[in-house]
């Protein structure tokens, strides 16, 4: 069972330091502005229930939030 634990945990691992090297492109404008390269690394990751709460509060459900974070291509080209 410690060996799946750590394995899994290795995959966590793995599959957020993707997500946050693939927003780095994203919001550099380092990749290409494909959807379907966007939705292979984000829309397709998240739940149909997913919620983000910001600071304030507020709440953006999955289509609000995938539809914020596609639009944010390329803002910043020194993102990292």
């Amino acid at each position: 069972r410690r060996v799946e634990h750590a394995s899994m945990k290795e995959r966590v691992k793995q599959e957020i330091a993707n997500l946050h090297q693939f927003f780095g492109d994203w919001f550099s404008g380092r990749v290409d502005r494909s959807r379907t390269l966007f939705d292979s690394n984000v829309g397709n990751h998240f739940d149909s229930s997913f919620e983000f709460v910001m600071p304030d509060g507020s709440h953006m459900n999955k289509t609000q939030t995938v539809t914020s974070l596609r639009s944010a291509y390329g803002y910043d080209p020194k993102f990292k």
